[in-house]
């Protein structure tokens, strides 16, 4: 199944964004139930994902 996706919000009436990413994994070690889960902000890889994509943040 889906174990992630993309974090929206928006500022006021504004137009909705992607601002950042969250996923799900479970620990696959035997007796484990331990869930994990991990989020990022998208504005702390920004020029990461420039360089890479060519998508860069509006100036």
């Amino acid at each position: 199944g889906d174990s992630g996706g993309g974090v929206i919000a928006r500022k006021g009436t504004g137009p909705y964004k992607v601002v950042g990413v969250h996923s799900f994994a479970m620990d696959c070690t035997p007796d484990a139930d331990d869930r994990k889960y991990m989020s990022t902000l998208i504005s702390k890889h920004s020029g990461q994902i420039c360089k890479l994509t060519g998508i860069c943040p509006k100036k």
